[in-house]
């Protein structure tokens, strides 16, 4: 799928296909992996030239969040959401991959942030399509969500597109604009 002249691609990918694939076509690589994760992905270990952030967080529901991560689990919090989209502005031309072990929670919900980030403020609808169509299952972490919302001054925008495409039948659009691709194809 494609951004505005001159952004890379961003693609969504879960853990065991990035380990997996060749990632020469990737100048960009977010790697969201819990805490003390035994399986990752690093670039160093793969001899490619790509640049890297990984972020530790596990997938936990916002009531867990709020909790403060009492169940010994690490929550992710703001400064997460801050450094994906920092980077990912960072290397807006690159073609960026967004990954997390499974690809459906973390990494669908942090690459609607850094879409949304790139679309601008009034086309939410339009970032969710974007990384729904592109994904075999779209089921993005709700706190990571409200976190960027929060950190885009999107007064709940963010969260309120996602709710919406969760309860419209799936052959209803989602957006004015969207793009529909296979799961294997770049956001």
């Amino acid at each position: 799928m494609t951004q505005d002249a001159g952004d890379g691609t961003v693609a969504v990918w879960a853990l065991a296909r990035a380990l997996e694939q060749d990632l020469t076509a990737f100048g960009a690589v977010i790697s969201i992996e819990s805490p003390g994760q035994a399986e990752v992905l690093r670039a160093e270990d793969r001899g490619h030239a790509f640049v890297q952030l990984v972020l530790a967080f596990d997938d936990v529901a916002e009531n867990e969040a709020r909790a403060g991560g009492e169940s010994g689990r690490r929550p992710p919090d703001a400064s997460d959401v801050r450094r994906a989209l920092d980077f990912a502005r960072q290397h807006r031309r690159r073609h960026l991959m967004i990954h997390c072990k499974m690809g459906i929670s973390r990494s669908t919900a942090v690459a609607t942030a850094v879409l949304a980030d790139r679309c601008g403020p009034g086309r939410e609808k339009e970032a969710v399509g974007m990384v729904m169509g592109s994904v075999a299952r779209y089921e993005p972490n709700r706190t990571v969500l409200a976190l960027a919302d929060l950190v885009l001054g999107r007064g709940g925008a963010l969260v309120a597109a996602v709710t919406e495409s969760q309860t419209r039948p799936s052959s209803e659009p989602v957006g004015d604009d969207p793009l529909v691709g296979s799961p294997a194809a770049a956001v």
